[in-house]
């Protein structure tokens, strides 16, 4: 039974050549993990579980050919942002026999490689996701995982357009006072929130609803501009004044 797997990520379908999942990764297995790794592990730290580090490094190993979408992943790798995605298993070219769903997912590694003659450049990109959900199963959530599965997102946004569609994000990151992005929301500093926004447009305003880890609304931030990259941005953000 021939089989074929596709990656969906940011609107972008790319054909997979080659499809790994490692799971329960010591952390001394791979040097890649490195810095993924030690920020797990001083999360684990901070919430009292150091000893039993339930989630460890987790990896998805994927390989294609470059169709000029490559810059989209040096990117990814480089600014240490966060994607979600997809990875669609098609079997007798029509029927979806799984479909692979992450968020909050890191770029930890990519390696390109030819062979001589007439042969495309291969791209091998090495992934590392804070969730991941198969078909039917349960999500399985590492400690730096923002985003909620039975939502989809952290943060929702509602289109104040006159048009009949409905904003959505994409992609949600925070960074410090200082422009670094942060993998982890701490509760009594003030932080920015970019968020990616399709459906939108520039100057469009949007609603956003922070919700915590168990779906409770935090707060309504109303009226936030779209710049012409498509992303709002809401300045001077802290958890802690919303939950006084």
């Amino acid at each position: 039974m021939k089989c074929r797997a596709i990656l969906k990520i940011r609107d972008k379908e790319i054909p997979i050549l080659y499809y790994s999942y490692r799971c329960h990764i010591p952390h001394y297995d791979d040097p890649n993990f490195s810095q993924i790794i030690r920020l797990h592990i001083e999360a684990c730290e901070k919430i009292g579980n150091r000893e039993y580090l339930p989630v460890e490094g987790d990896l998805i190993t994927l390989m294609f050919e470059c169709s000029g979408d490559e810059q989209f992943f040096y990117d990814w790798l480089n600014e240490g942002v966060m994607h979600n995605g997809e990875i669609h298993f098609v079997y007798n070219e029509v029927e979806i026999a799984d479909i692979f769903q992450f968020w909050d997912c890191f770029c930890l590694k990519i390696e390109e490689g030819m062979s001589t003659g007439s042969s495309s450049m291969i791209m091998t990109i090495y992934l590392s996701p804070g969730i991941i959900k198969r078909n039917n199963l349960e999500p399985k959530e590492k400690v730096w995982k923002v985003s909620e599965v039975s939502q989809k997102q952290l943060v929702q946004a509602v289109s104040e357009s006159n048009e009949e569609k409905v904003a959505e994000i994409i992609e949600v990151y925070w960074k410090d006072s200082e422009g670094n992005i942060i993998n982890e929301l701490p509760y009594n500093e003030e932080v920015t929130l970019y968020a990616k926004v399709k459906n939108a447009s520039n100057g469009e305003k949007v609603s956003f609803k922070i919700s915590d880890d168990l779906g409770n609304i935090i707060t309504v931030i109303d009226g936030c501009d779209i710049d012409k990259d498509g992303i709002a941005v809401v300045l001077n953000f802290c958890i802690n004044n919303y939950n006084k």
